[in-house]
């Protein structure tokens, strides 16, 4: 899972941001299709979950996310051991 070392015990996953037009395809923050009131709500529903302890990703308007290098195009989600 070279270059995700923290993807190794099965606590960490990627998910991509949401697009606007539905379409199954990435999209970064600053892509115009990218849909942050979309990808707003995703983060709310993962972080009211009790297994969820936080998530990495550079939209810092979206409340909860933590900005960190090279998470422009997906949202980086850790649980608790």
């Amino acid at each position: 899972m070279s270059p995700h070392q923290t993807h190794q015990h099965g606590t960490h996953v990627d998910i991509r941001p949401l697009r606007k037009d539905d379409k199954n395809l990435p999209v970064t923050i600053s892509d115009p299709n990218y849909s942050r009131d979309l990808t707003k709500l995703l983060v709310q529903s993962l972080l009211s979950h009790r297994n969820v302890k936080s998530i990495l990703f550079n939209d810092t308007a979206i409340s909860g996310v933590k900005s960190y290098a090279g998470h422009d195009n997906h949202l980086h989600v850790s649980m608790h051991e």
